[in-house]
C-alpha cells in the first residue's frame, strides 16, 4: 500500500486510532460509519504495508520515579560510521528513550530516563569518555512537564474539519507500581492493541484481573492513553522544533499558549524544561507550507511576548522507547531533581 492510496476514510482510521488505540473495532466503524469488516480491512492492509508500525501505551515516566534528561549535541570530526557508532551505542541502552538526527542548531538529541540527577551523572560521564571528543557544544535539559497534543497532521493538513481538541499532559510525583505491573506496562509497550486475553496469559491473570490493573493504572495517571505509530517517512509527514524565549515569562500568558496549542491540529508536543528555552513546540505537518504559515501565526498572536526563537528539523528517528526500564530493588527514587 502507498501513500498515495490513502483515502480520506483511511486517514480518519488513523486519527481515530491516534486517539485510541485500544478501542474496538465495532466502536470505531460506529464512529466513521462504516462495517466492522472494512474497518479490520483498512488496519490490516495499513499495518502489513507499515503505514502503521505499531501501537503504543502513553505512559507517564514521572509517575513512575523517572526524569527525561534530554541532551542535545552539535558534533565535530566524525565521520558517517563513527557517527552510526554513537547512535548504535545510544540505541542499545535500555535507560534511552529517544534517539533523533536533527538538522539545524543540533546534530543529535537524545533522551535518558534517570531516577535522579546522580543516575544521570553515571550515564554521562561514561557516554563523554566514549563519545565526548566529537561533541563540538552541547545542551542539557530536564523536561520538567511534557504536554502532549491530538496529531491533526493524520487527517491531512487541508482535512481537519474531524479535530477533536485533546491535551495529555505527563508530570506528577512517583506512585506505587509491583512488578506485574511493570510486567503489564512492558506487554503493552509491545503492542498497545494486545487483548486482555492474550495480557491474561502472558501475565498468568485472569482477563478480568488484568482489566483491573490497567484500569487502576488509568487512574494513577501512569497510563494516559495508547496511541498509534504512524510511519512519517511513509506519510510524507515533516516534523519541527521551536525554542522559544520571552521577554518576559508570565504565567498567564503561558496559559493563553497552552490554550492555542490545544487547538491547533498541527502542534502536537509542548516542552517545559529547566535549562531548555522558555517554552519548546513540535510540530508535525505534512507540508513544510504548512509549518511556516502556522508558526507565522504563532508569532502574530504572540509576537510581543517573543524575545527570539530558532527552529530545528528532526529527519531521522532512530530509537522511539514507550516504557523506561524497571528499578532495581534497591533503588529509590530521588525528588530533588524535581524540586530544583
Amino acid at each position: 500500500m502507498d501513500v498515495a492510496d490513502l483515502d480520506n476514510v483511511d486517514r480518519r482510521i488513523l486519527y481515530a486510532l491516534d486517539l485510541d488505540a485500544r478501542q474496538p473495532v465495532s466502536r470505531l466503524a460506529k464512529k466513521l460509519g462504516i462495517s466492522k469488516d472494512v474497518a479490520n480491512y483498512r488496519i490490516r492492509k495499513m499495518v502489513d504495508s507499515r503505514i502503521i508500525k505499531g501501537f503504543y501505551p502513553v505512559v507517564n515516566f514521572y509517575r513512575l520515579g523517572y526524569f527525561p534528561y534530554r541532551v542535545s549535541l552539535k558534533l565535530k570530526n566524525i565521520t558517517y560510521e563513527q557517527e552510526r557508532a554513537l547512535i548504535s551505542y545510544l540505541k542499545s541502552l535500555d535507560n534511552i528513550d529517544w534517539v533523533v538526527s536533527c538538522g539545524g542548531r543540533w546534530d543529535l538529541i537524545f533522551v535518558v530516563s534517570a531516577r535522579d540527577v546522580y543516575d544521570f551523572q553515571d550515564f554521562y560521564t561514561e557516554f563523554l569518555t566514549k563519545f565526548g571528543e566529537y561533541a563540538e557544544k552541547s545542551k542539557i535539559a530536564m523536561v520538567h512537564k511534557l504536554h502532549l497534543y491530538t496529531r491533526g497532521c493524520l487527517l491531512g493538513d487541508e482535512e481537519i474539519g474531524n479535530f477533536e481538541n485533546r491535551e495529555i499532559v505527563n508530570e506528577g510525583k512517583p506512585v506505587e507500581v509491583d512488578d506485574t505491573d511493570w510486567g503489564l506496562l512492558n506487554l503493552l509497550g509491545t503492542d498497545a492493541r494486545m487483548s486482555l486475553l492474550d495480557l491474561s496469559k502472558k501475565l498468568g491473570l485472569s482477563p478480568n484481573a488484568v482489566d483491573y490493573r490497567m484500569k487502576r493504572l488509568i487512574k494513577l495517571e501512569v497510563l494516559q492513553g495508547f496511541r498509534v505509530i504512524p510511519d512519517f517517512d511513509l506519510l510524507g509527514i515533516k516534523y519541527f522544533k521551536v525554542y522559544f524565549r520571552f521577554s518576559k515569562y508570565d504565567k498567564a500568558n503561558i496559559a493563553q499558549i497552552l490554550s492555542y496549542a490545544k487547538s491547533n491540529p498541527f502542534i502536537v508536543y509542548i516542552d517545559e524544561a529547566f535549562g531548555g528555552a522558555d517554552l519548546e513546540l513540535e510540530f508535525q505537518v505534512n507540508h513544510r507550507e504548512t509549518f511556516l504559515k502556522t508558526l507565522a501565526d504563532f508569532r502574530n498572536k504572540f509576537g510581543p511576548m517573543i524575545r527570539d526563537y530558532d527552529t530545528i528539523t528532526f529527519y531521522e528517528e532512530h530509537k522511539l522507547k514507550f516504557v523506561p526500564p524497571k528499578p532495581k530493588k534497591e533503588e529509590k527514587p530521588s525528588h530533588s531533581s524535581v524540586e530544583t
